[in-house]
């Protein structure tokens, strides 16, 4: 009976000793070091973005998070970053916000001035002719589409006109004159001027009429209505500051993950690269 007694004591002992080391198995200590590694990011997509670019971000936000071990968040569909999405922002803490969409960028840059504990980066989904007016924070990254490269389309496609012996209306401000070589001063008529005319709209018209123009230019960046008046003339419009950016996004997160993990993250301006952007062209 003590023999027994005493087998069923060491059992008992034993169960317990194999119960504590698998408790201990199965709750690994984390190290301070991995805690401090942790990140989170919050993603906020415009509504008007290309469906592919939606996609991508869902394709890559798990990879974010079991890879490189960051937590995140998606506002998606966000018209523009204002008060009720700052409030949301500001009860949670993310070490990053990424926004993405040409549209957003304006409210972005303004809450970025406003929510500086947060390393912001803007990724525009198309080119965008203001880029040099937007200043540089130091907690604000914008990643843009490099226009530069159309120039050699705009003069392609000009020559090719004044090749054929097409007539062309210009249509742009003092501060952005046309070229001599694509506009000589003795074609000063077929130039209309949007910033020092009320009525270039009604000039542009008859300019067109009288010279049998087949093409209307603008030369000048310029907002929304003008473009829309010009286009409802009836005559084709070449618009030399609007383009078609094919952006390949994948490359794009895979990219920005990767600064992420190297702690490389660094406020300013940058353009796509060349895997980044795969094709520009005229619109």
């Amino acid at each position: 009976m003590r023999k027994s007694r005493i087998v069923l004591i060491g059992m008992i002992l034993l169960c317990i000793s194999l119960l504590t080391a698998c408790e201990g198995r199965g709750l690994p200590s984390i190290s301070p070091e991995l805690l401090a590694s942790k990140k989170s990011v919050l993603f906020v997509t415009s509504p008007n973005i290309n469906p592919a670019i939606k996609t991508s971000v869902e394709t890559a936000l798990p990879n974010w998070r079991e890879a490189h071990q960051i937590t995140y968040d998606w506002m998606q569909d966000m018209p523009d970053i204002n008060e009720d999405v700052k409030k949301k922002m500001k009860e949670k803490t993310y070490d990053y916000i990424y926004v993405i969409g040409n549209d957003l960028v304006p409210s972005a840059v303004q809450a970025s001035t406003e929510l500086t504990q947060n390393k912001w980066t803007l990724l525009q989904d198309q080119a965008n002719a203001d880029n040099n007016a937007i200043q540089d924070h130091p907690n604000l990254v914008v990643q843009y589409v490099d226009t530069s490269v159309l120039q050699t389309q705009v003069e392609a496609w000009v020559e090719s006109k004044i090749a054929a012996r097409t007539s062309i209306e210009w249509v742009t401000t003092a501060s952005k004159p046309i070229p001599s070589a694509w506009a000589p001063s003795e074609e000063a008529d077929h130039i209309v001027l949007l910033d020092n005319n009320p009525e270039w709209l009604k000039q542009l018209k008859f300019q067109i009429s009288s010279h049998r123009s087949e093409w209307v230019v603008l030369y000048a960046p310029a907002d929304a209505s003008v473009i829309q008046k010009l286009k409802a003339i009836g005559t084709p419009v070449m618009n030399v500051n609007a383009s078609t950016a094919n952006l390949n996004w994948d490359e794009i997160l895979k990219n920005s993950v990767q600064t992420l993990s190297d702690q490389a993250w660094k406020s300013g301006k940058k353009s796509y690269n060349a895997n980044e952007l795969k094709e520009l062209k005229l619109s």
